[in-house]
């Protein structure tokens, strides 16, 4: 068999490459470079690649001294890979973003000008997959073993991202929320969902040290 390359470019120098495209045709170009891995976006291709239209390229990953980036694309969940770092092994895992949109009845999101912690509530629609037989967004748990019966899009903890537009405007957030809760009743068309956003997680279920204070870590997602 010959494979035939119809579009070739050279887009700089690293080691380790990596090029990962996204269900919406994005996609993104992942290299090592003085020890960094660096993570190089691309428009959404369609198809085309002759004019991948490369954006400005980032450290994506907090550590240093990276070497051996393995990536691979799991369908229909996202990416898993490991890397090395001095004498460590480390796995990364990347769960791709799920459009619910369609599946809204209705919600709402509350700000305070007294408070930086924002909560969210939401409606959902759970319809069955006539494919899978399985709910859309939450599936009761048939089996402990089997993981294909255990189907939850939105579980405590979950990130869900809100965003605006008007007609054809560009897309403005409106934040990120973690789930809380999920109210979901067998056989029941429709689920309640409530959250916060990160800071109202943390300043909520996390306890202050000796000085009061919070870890940094706790304020990562």
């Amino acid at each position: 068999m010959e494979l035939i390359f119809e579009n070739i470019q050279k887009i700089g120098t690293g080691d380790f490459p990596n090029l990962i495209q996204f269900p919406d045709t994005s996609a993104q170009l992942f290299y090592t470079e003085t020890g960094e891995l660096q993570g190089k976006p691309i428009l959404k291709l369609n198809g085309d690649y002759s004019d991948p239209g490369f954006e400005v390229s980032n450290n994506v990953l907090p550590d240093s001294d990276i070497s051996n980036v393995d990536l691979k694309v799991l369908d229909g969940f996202g990416i898993i890979g490991s890397y090395k770092t001095g004498n460590t092994h480390k796995l990364l895992i990347y769960e791709y973003m799920k459009d619910i949109s369609d599946y809204l009845e209705n919600g709402s999101i509350s700000y305070s000008i007294q408070s930086p912690i924002n909560s969210m509530s939401l409606t959902l629609q759970n319809p069955i997959n006539k494919i899978t037989g399985q709910n859309v967004i939450v599936e009761e748990k048939e089996s402990l073993t089997d993981l294909s019966k255990n189907n939850s899009l939105i579980s405590p903890g979950s990130k869900i991202s809100f965003e605006f537009m008007i007609g054809d405007s560009e897309e403005f957030s409106l934040g990120n929320f973690l789930v809380d809760r999920t109210n979901f009743t067998l056989l029941s068309e429709t689920i309640s969902v409530t959250g916060r956003n990160l800071i109202g997680k943390v300043l909520k279920e996390q306890t202050l040290d000796e000085n009061y204070l919070i870890p940094y870590g706790n304020l990562k997602t």
